[in-house]
C-alpha cells in the first residue's frame, strides 16, 4: 500500500517538474520572440522616418 502511494507520488512529482520546465521554456521562448518582434518593429518605424 505504501509502496504504491510512494510510486504515485514520484510520478506526480516528475510530471509537475516536467510541466514546470516546459512552461518555463515556453515563457523564455515567448519573451525572446516578443523581443525580436519589438526590435523589428522599432527598426522598421525608425528607418521609415528617414
Amino acid at each position: 500500500m505504501t509502496m504504491r502511494k510512494a510510486r504515485l507520488f514520484d510520478a506526480s512529482g516528475f510530471l509537475s517538474d516536467f510541466t514546470y520546465q516546459s512552461v518555463f521554456i515556453m515563457k523564455k521562448n515567448y519573451d525572446m520572440i516578443q523581443w525580436h518582434v519589438s526590435q523589428i518593429l522599432f527598426n522598421t518605424t525608425h528607418t521609415s522616418e528617414f
